[in-house]
């Protein structure tokens, strides 16, 4: 998947490709009146986007569970330890380092050469661009293979406001990331009207919202190496 870090004066964003595409079509549609996401498909879509700011600590994590949508508060700061190991990735002179986030070990290899002290994801803090970050085990890697500069500053296609959406500690998400976990389609329950099949028949809200819920926990269950895997254990 085609990440993109993208790096203002006053923030970095950390978002996909493919889900700001989609956020752009979508705010194209509603500008002209049209407010039907069914076109959409975000199943496979890393939907979350971060946004990290140069003078505070506190990132703004934006993520969706379920059909709610909210705005991690996250302070938890990265301890880096520098390691005496060098070498060359993209052309660029890297030094290594490590560090223990989200129940990973994560190694990351970072430049000077890019003074941005910043990288994928929620890393940063480094004194340089994070260029490669994978976990031990890497089951998670991210790696950097452009870099431009445009003129002016980018702004996010999206029709949803940071502001409008309800804010959560990193205590209050762990709570409701597993509520989640636990009833993933607990959100829809009494909002889905009768209705009939694709055959015709009849079905409640009611069944219509099991078959959801037995999906929904199917699909969960096999989501099971989530980046930070401590919230599976907590």
């Amino acid at each position: 998947k085609i990440m993109i870090l993208n790096n203002n004066k006053d923030q970095s964003e950390f978002y996909s490709l493919e889900k700001m595409k989609l956020d752009s079509t979508l705010l194209d549609k509603r500008n002209k009146g049209n407010n039907d996401p069914r076109f959409t498909r975000t199943e496979y879509i890393t939907t979350y986007r971060i946004l990290k700011y140069p003078n505070n600590k506190t990132l703004d994590h934006m993520l969706t569970l379920g059909v709610s949508p909210y705005v991690l508060k996250d302070n938890r700061e990265i301890n880096w330890k520098l390691e005496s190991e060098f070498t060359e990735i993209l052309a660029f002179k890297v030094q290594k380092a490590t560090t223990i986030f989200g129940g990973r070990k994560w190694i990351a290899y970072f430049t000077k050469d890019i003074p941005f002290f910043d990288g994928p994801y929620k890393f940063r803090g480094l004194p340089g661009l994070i260029v490669k970050i994978a976990d031990e085990n890497e089951q998670h890697v991210f790696v950097l293979f452009c870099v431009k500069t445009y003129p002016e500053s980018f702004v996010y296609p999206s029709s949803v406001s940071l502001k409008d959406l309800p804010a959560v500690d990193y205590t209050m998400f762990i709570k409701k990331f597993k509520e989640y976990r636990g009833n993933p389609a607990a959100d829809l329950i009494g909002s889905i009207p009768d209705q009939p099949d694709r055959n015709g028949n009849m079905k409640t809200g009611t069944e219509i919202w099991l078959e959801i819920s037995k999906k929904e926990k199917e699909k969960v269950k096999k989501d099971n190496n989530i980046l930070e895997i401590d919230l599976l254990q907590n």
